[in-house]
């Protein structure tokens, strides 16, 4: 009883691992913000991760990014960006040669068109 207890508790933890593992913002979601986090799961071996975003999906296709950030953690931050807008992008990595090592996968979000609320003073 003892032996299978642990063997559960070991194959929840594996699959539990899969589920947690996502790429933030979400593929097709809709962002109410202007700067915005992007990341990915970590890939063994990578020595460097670039953040490549487009404009649009022909863009993205042919790999030209309107704006590319590098670092060695899969995760950045872009401020700034247009309210009412399509994104897409993907997290590239490279091993220690600086070769590609993995082209990453391309995702897409939109913002959402900027809401004025009406402030106090402005009653």
């Amino acid at each position: 009883m003892r032996l299978f207890s642990k063997l559960a508790c070991i194959a929840i933890l594996i699959s539990s691992s899969r589920v947690f593992a996502q790429a933030v913002p979400a593929d097709k979601s809709t962002l109410s913000y202007i700067d915005v986090y992007f990341e990915t799961d970590f890939v063994k071996d990578a020595a460097q991760y670039e953040l490549a975003l487009y404009s649009d999906s022909l863009h993205a296709i042919n790999d030209q990014a309107e704006k590319t950030l590098s670092g060695k953690l899969p995760a950045f931050y872009l401020k700034d960006l247009n309210w009412n807008s399509r994104y897409f992008w993907k997290i590239k990595t490279y091993n220690n040669r600086g070769e590609l090592s993995n082209g990453g996968s391309i995702r897409s979000f939109r913002i959402c068109q900027k809401v004025n609320y009406i402030t106090f003073d402005e009653i």
